[in-house]
Parts: structure tokens; sequence; C-alpha cells
């Protein structure tokens, strides 16, 4: 986003310089024909100097947040990385909407969630453990004839039973006993976690959706106050190459056209950024 907004900046600066370079060209000839002072030709040069200066800056800017994104990703060092210039249409959803989506998807609530359900499933097993163990038994038994004697002897039977048995192993009252606190402990534990959790994403996801809310207002305040500050421009201009107006004032129109222009794309920019924060912690990048 940093270098979106840099690249868009400085797409900003290069469109004011192209607008003072016509404006100096056009006061040069009006200098030469004795209808403007070299003093106003030389504070115009002045600005576009700052302009070349801004225009460098940014381009130094690039350059750095290029190279650490190169770095980061693991690329060749001679990768240019290019954003995507066009900001994109975002639709304003209701906060229902990202609330219900983080408490779905956020990933560390799950991970909160599963960890609970675990420590669960480990106190019931430590409190299965103090119960007593339950056997039942059944067989039936067919017997034949005994021929292992000098005499065989007839002697088929038929014998059956069913039993229950019962084994409960007294140590556990006391061996036992500290693992059942310390499963039960963890277990409540972990529940207050998936709660304090739960919380922080609401409240979270709450001040997202705000600041996502103030940026719509904010570009569209931006928006006006570009096309003010263009039209603002278009008549000191005019007024100046009439003679209407002074220098200073034709400054601080090109000074104001500017800032406007820096403001809408900071303003887009943060619009993109707020949103993404919405997705992030909804886990739905």
């Amino acid at each position: 986003m940093e270098l979106c907004k840099f690249k868009n900046q400085l797409e900003v600066v290069k469109k004011n310089l192209e607008l003072t370079e016509r404006v100096l060209a056009t006061m040069r000839a009006s200098h030469v024909q004795g209808t403007v002072l070299k003093n106003d030709i030389t504070r115009y040069e002045l600005q576009l100097q700052s302009l070349q200066l801004n225009e460098t800056q940014l381009r130094d800017a690039i350059s750095i947040m290029n190279h650490q994104l190169v770095t980061t990703l693991h690329l060749d060092d001679n990768t240019e990385i290019v954003p995507k210039q066009m900001i994109s249409p975002v639709e304003s959803q209701q906060q229902e909407h990202w609330q219900d989506a983080a408490s779905k998807q956020n990933i560390m609530l799950q991970q909160a969630q599963l960890v609970s359900e675990i420590r669960e499933s480990e106190k019931k097993a430590v409190q299965a453990s103090l119960l007593p163990t339950i056997a039942i038994v059944a067989e039936d038994h067919l017997g034949g004839p005994y021929v292992n004697d000098f005499i065989p002897v007839d002697a088929n039977v038929n014998a059956w039973f069913v039993g229950i048995g019962i084994k409960y192993n007294l140590s556990n009252l006391w061996h036992k006993n500290h693992d059942v606190k310390k499963a039960i402990l963890n277990s409540r534990q972990s529940e207050e976690h998936v709660a304090l959790a739960s919380e922080r994403i609401k409240n979270a996801v709450q001040a997202d959706f705000v600041n996502f809310q103030t940026s719509f207002v904010e570009v569209e305040t931006q928006r006006k106050q570009v096309e003010l500050a263009t039209q603002h421009y278009e008549v000191t201009q005019n007024r100046y190459n009439n003679g209407l107006a002074l220098l200073t004032d034709m400054l601080d129109a090109s000074n104001m056209k500017l800032s406007a222009d820096m403001m809408l794309v900071n303003a887009q920019i943060n619009l993109m950024y707020n949103y993404y924060k919405l997705k992030y912690i909804t886990s739905s990048l």
C-alpha cells in the first residue's frame, strides 16, 4: 500500500511539473514582451525546483520500498514491483457482516476454540479415569465324552454362565484428585481465553469498520477539494495572464492544487488500507 501511494504521488507531481513548465513557458514569452517581471519568473522557477526535489524524494522512497519488498520476498535484486495503479472499488458492508465473518473465520479465535476443545476432552478423560471399570462376561461351553480312561465315560455337558465385574482402584482418590483439579482449571482458563479473544476481535472489527466508513467520507471530501482547487487554479491563472492577479496568488493556487491532489491519493490509499484490515481480521483475504 505504501508503494502504491508513493507511485500515485509521483504521478501527481509529474502532472504538476508539466503544468508548472507550461506556465513558465508562458511567463518567459510574456517577459520578452515586457509584461512579466524577471523576478516573477525566478519565483516560479523556485516552485519548479521544489517540485523536482519532491519528485526525486518520491523516486528514492519508491526505490527503498521496492528493495525492502524484494528482499522480504527473496526475489532477484533487479526485480521491480509494480502495484495496481487503479483504486479498486469496494462496497460498504454492514458491520454485522464483518462481525459474523470474524466470528466464523478468524484464525486466532479458531485456534483458541480448538485449544478449549482439547482441554475439555482432557478434563473428561481425567474424570473418566476416576470411574470404576465394569466388565460383563458371558460364556457357553459344551463338553463331550471323556475318552482318556480305560473305560470311556459318556459325559456330554453344556455349561454356560453370565457374570459382571466391577474394578476400582482406591488409590485414584488420592493420586487422580490433583489431575482432575488441574484439568478443570485448564478447561476453565481456555474457555475464558476464547471469550477474551472473541471480545478483542469484536472490538477490533468495530474500530476498523468505523475507520473504513470514515475513509469513504474522506475520499469524497478530498475529491471535492481537488475539484475546487483545480477550478481556483484555472481562475487564478486566467486572472494572472490578464494582469488581474499577483504571482503570489498564482503560487498559492498551485500549492493548493498540489496539496489537494496529494491528499486525495492518500485518502484513496487509506480507504483500501482500512478495507484490507477488515479482510485481514476476518481472515478473508
